[in-house]
């Protein structure tokens, strides 16, 4: 049996198309490139952060413009003190030398200057006086203080003829009433001292001329700006009367930058012979009797029977070099 040598040739492979099972016409087309970005979550975000800044900016605004803010001192501001106390309780003074100074400006005000410390101020006719006002209204106005001021000044200037000319002219006094004042009035009192003493007592400076021309009480003072000094501008002042103020200064004391002056007060009647608890009222009645049959030149206020007087309390501030001011006066 013969066999077959010859070797089957190989097939040769032929190309074939590899479909998919799904059919061509269902299948997207395949993009490889990147897809591009929507602008759209970009731009909301731009008006969120616009949004939230205007807000922030409005909440500045309001708590800038609304918000109490303190004022910083410079070195040209002084510090203000109140006229209240500092602290609530008061104690005695016991410096002697702030005792005088308070003691000479409370004599002052009383139209008294005293050449001593003296806890009696002396009696005087008070309709004539500045001190019924003082104590009603608890302070004076101008024309009382510098009443008070050139008082309390004792002076030995005399006019020259000059100066004697010059008041003859600035109040057009005709010849008889320039003779009644060359022989009644020869003292002036040099504007200096007033304003230095004025001061001293008030701590306000003093506006020269300030009361000329204006309604005084009596004594009736003028400033004459030629020659810089005070003079009394009446040829005649004085008067009588039934009603003698007294006072009493029972107590000094200190609380804060405030000092006091504690006053008793009382008004002896000369045509009665009684004594009188307070000073006299706003319509001129008198107050509650305190003693009758009282003799006028023993009769005084003193240790023994102050309390039995209406008291006032005369309030000075203190300033920032230590002097107290005068301020003002208060009933208890």
């Amino acid at each position: 049996m013969e066999s077959n040598n010859n070797p089957v040739p190989p097939e040769t492979p032929t190309s074939k198309t590899i479909t998919p099972d799904v059919p061509l016409s269902s299948t997207p087309p395949i993009n490889l490139s990147k897809p591009a970005k929507s602008s759209k979550p970009l731009i909301w975000c731009l008006a969120i952060l616009a949004t939230i800044g205007i807000v922030a900016a409005a909440v500045f605004a309001y708590l800038y413009f609304t918000t109490p803010t303190s004022p910083i001192p410079n070195d040209n501001q002084s510090s203000t003190t109140s006229e209240e106390p500092t602290t609530t309780e008061e104690t005695e003074i016991t410096d002697t030398y702030i005792i005088r100074d308070l003691s000479e400006k409370t004599d002052i005000l009383h139209n008294f200057a005293s050449s001593e410390t003296t806890k009696v101020i002396k009696r005087y006719a008070i309709q004539y006086g500045y001190a019924l006002p003082l104590y009603r209204d608890g302070t004076l106005n101008e024309n009382a203080k510098l009443t008070y001021i050139i008082n309390s000044i004792n002076s030995n200037d005399q006019f020259s003829a000059e100066e004697l000319q010059s008041i003859i002219n600035e109040q057009g006094y005709d010849e008889r009433a320039a003779e009644d004042f060359r022989m009644y009035n020869n003292k002036k009192i040099l504007a200096d001292a007033v304003e230095a003493k004025y001061f001293d007592v008030f701590g306000e400076r003093l506006i020269k001329g300030a009361i000329n021309n204006q309604q005084h009480s009596c004594p009736e003072y003028y400033y004459n700006s030629e020659y810089d000094f005070y003079y009394i501008s009446s040829s005649g002042c004085g008067g009588t009367g039934p009603y003698d103020a007294t006072f009493y200064k029972n107590k000094y004391t200190i609380n804060g930058d405030q000092a006091y002056v504690y006053m008793s007060a009382g008004v002896f009647n000369k045509e009665d012979d009684k004594v009188y608890c307070d000073v006299i009222k706003d319509d001129n009645s008198l107050p509650a009797v305190c003693g009758e049959n009282i003799n006028y030149d023993t009769f005084t206020i003193d240790e023994s029977n102050y309390q039995k007087f209406a008291q006032y309390r005369f309030v000075f501030n203190k300033a920032e070099d230590g002097t107290y001011y005068f301020s003002k006066v208060e009933k208890l």
